[in-house]
């Protein structure tokens, strides 16, 4: 049995009633993308306060691994992960098989704002370093197209 961190509880609590004026405004309150984007936004950039990471200009493969994982329960199992907990529990609420092609096709179309380049490095030792993250992401860093 999982138990939840008070810093969970409150963290379902604030997505509850997010969700809730979410979807007393929305055209569609029965509409899916709504668990979405009321965390990782509407233009789906992510929101840095609450930790939601950017989900546009993710691939449709790549969106359907991670939700199929968190579906099974892969992610978001280890206890010190409430926004992975969170996660699964969001999965879980896509109850059809057509909502979760609804909302695996909808991220998958969100257009990518390329983000502020915040880093400053040098480009030689950061090459070699890479080598072992290019093993997932590909030397083109764009990850593996299945």
């Amino acid at each position: 049995m999982r138990y939840f961190s008070k810093r969970a509880l409150s963290g379902h609590l604030l997505w509850g009633l997010a969700l809730s004026c979410a979807v007393s405004t929305a055209d569609d309150a029965n509409s899916p993308y709504l668990y979405c984007t009321t965390c990782h936004g509407a233009d789906g950039n992510g929101n840095v306060i609450i930790g939601a990471p950017k989900i546009s200009g993710m691939q449709e493969w790549y969106v359907r691994n991670q939700v199929q994982s968190f579906l099974a329960g892969w992610r978001g199992d280890h206890v010190d992960d409430d926004a992975g907990a969170e996660m699964q529990a969001i999965a879980g609420l896509l109850s059809r098989e057509e909502e979760l092609e609804q909302v695996i096709s909808y991220i998958s179309g969100m257009m990518s704002v390329p983000a502020d380049s915040t880093v400053d490095g040098d480009v030689v030792p950061g090459r070699v370093l890479y080598q072992t993250c290019a093993a997932c992401h590909g030397l083109k860093r764009r990850g593996f197209v299945q």
